[in-house]
């Protein structure tokens, strides 16, 4: 299963990353055991997913840290509930490898220090994506817009208070 990451650091203010990659996810002996109770439903494959990303980072000042990230994802073989109606009328449901999905974004955080032991972090992600095999209907728990925000405090050396919240846009 290939990974390939290339880093570029012009000085020691930018930072760009070049990263490639792809994984599989078996399915589990549950899944197969479900599958395999019906003889004539195919074996279930691995999920496939590949990812490539380019970062970009740049130090604002010694206190603040930049980042932006383009990303492109392909699932594929996904485990999908497979429900049709059988050739004497009866309904059944399976899990078959049926899905496939692309998903093309961008991500963009603000990592600072500004005073003493306070951090902060910020970061918006706006992404797309698209069923496939289903281009026209819009992807169940896809949202567009995700939102994170981070606030701690470094109270003593082995003690930090924290603040995280989360945005979630439609799906």
């Amino acid at each position: 299963i290939p990974r390939v990451a290339a880093i570029y650091t012009p000085n020691e203010k930018h930072i760009f990353k070049w990263l490639y990659g792809k994984a599989i996810n078996s399915p589990s002996i549950g899944q197969n055991m479900s599958t395999r109770l019906t003889s004539d439903l195919p074996k279930l494959e691995a999920e496939e997913i590949e990812t490539l990303e380019f970062d970009y980072l740049t130090y604002l000042s010694p206190k603040y840290l930049l980042s932006a990230n383009l990303f492109h994802n392909r699932l594929q073989k996904l485990l999908t509930r497979v429900m049709a109606i059988s050739s004497s009328g009866q309904y059944t449901s399976f899990l078959g490898n049926g899905g496939d999905l692309t998903t093309n974004g961008v991500e963009l955080s603000l990592q600072a220090q500004p005073a003493g032991d306070l951090q902060l972090e910020l970061s918006a992600t706006y992404q797309q994506t698209e069923d496939r095999q289903n281009p026209d209907r819009e992807v169940s728990y896809s949202p567009h817009w995700l939102g994170q925000f981070k606030l701690g405090y470094q109270w003593t050396p082995k003690t930090t208070l924290g603040l995280t919240g989360y945005y979630v846009s439609a799906m």
